[in-house]
């Protein structure tokens, strides 16, 4: 009887997954075949450009960091779109939907943005090693996975609202809370590529940590808890420090690391004083 309905599972699976790649396979002919996909990427490739405060630098970029450069603003409006054209979609057709779209075009970017960081000869083994690939699909998966809890359709918010009975609006934006950190991950897989392990496994270890610390410190900035409630300025402080690590993160200059280190520690050593004083001795 196990057996039985086991196989009765299976088949059901099986079969809406069927579907579910046959429906992709006519989204992606029609796309290959009306040409959408390099209209988008002329799009977003038209869309990013700098907007600097006070000018471009004389290297590029903008002078004293202060603005967004092209190749941000191309990771924000994949992101964008990825988070729209993925809304009621499952995870996999949503995935390879915005793979096409926007894949190739990160791809082409992520090369010479990260010349520009790690200097060429590290970055021609990386696109040797295909983590050019690697980080613009994994940029463009967790997007499609986050459209599932990103308003307005939310679906993934939608059947847990059902199932626990609550308001389905206020459960999306209750998912979006507890998701935040989320939505910041893929840009730092494409500006570190050592938490995606190409790089020296020191870095990888190191980087690693401090994305923890860094996410720790963002959540408990929007949760407003870390060992206890946090005081208004104890969040501002962890959310100085997620920015300043992730800033660590593009830069891999030691003055940000640090900077994020202490930002995060006043209000953990605080919290953790006044729990061990309070503890029974």
């Amino acid at each position: 009887d196990d057996i039985r309905r086991a196989l009765e599972a299976g088949g059901r699976q099986g079969a809406e997954f069927a579907v579910t790649l046959a429906t992709i396979e006519i989204v992606v002919q029609v796309l290959s075949i009306t040409g959408v996909g390099n209209k988008f990427a002329f799009m977003v490739e038209t869309l990013s450009r700098d907007l600097c405060l006070l000018g471009v630098a004389p290297g590029g970029g903008c002078s004293y960091w202060l603005g967004i450069d092209s190749f941000f603003m191309a990771l924000l409006l994949t992101a964008v779109a990825c988070a729209i054209l993925g809304m009621g979609m499952p995870t996999t057709a949503a995935y390879v939907l915005l793979a096409v779209l926007g894949g190739p075009v990160l791809v082409k970017l992520i090369g010479p943005e990260l010349t520009h960081i790690y200097g060429p000869e590290w970055v021609k083994g990386f696109v040797a090693a295909k983590g050019d690939k690697v980080a613009a699909h994994m940029f463009i998966f967790y997007y499609a996975i986050l459209s599932a809890v990103t308003p307005p359709v939310a679906i993934a918010s939608l059947v847990g609202a059902r199932l626990a009975g609550a308001p389905y609006f206020k459960t999306a934006m209750m998912s979006i809370r507890f998701a935040i950190a989320g939505f910041v991950v893929p840009f730092l897989f494409v500006y570190e590529p050592s938490l995606l392990l190409f790089d020296h496994p020191l870095r990888v270890v190191f980087s690693s940590i401090m994305a923890v610390v860094a996410f720790t410190a963002f959540s408990a900035g929007a949760q407003g808890w870390l060992l206890s409630p946090l005081r208004f300025y104890e969040r501002i402080l962890m959310f100085l420090s997620f920015a300043a690590i992730c800033l660590f993160m593009v830069y891999f200059t030691a003055l940000w690391a640090a900077a994020g280190l202490v930002f995060a520690g006043i209000p953990f050593l605080r919290q953790f004083w006044l729990r061990k004083r309070e503890s029974p001795a």
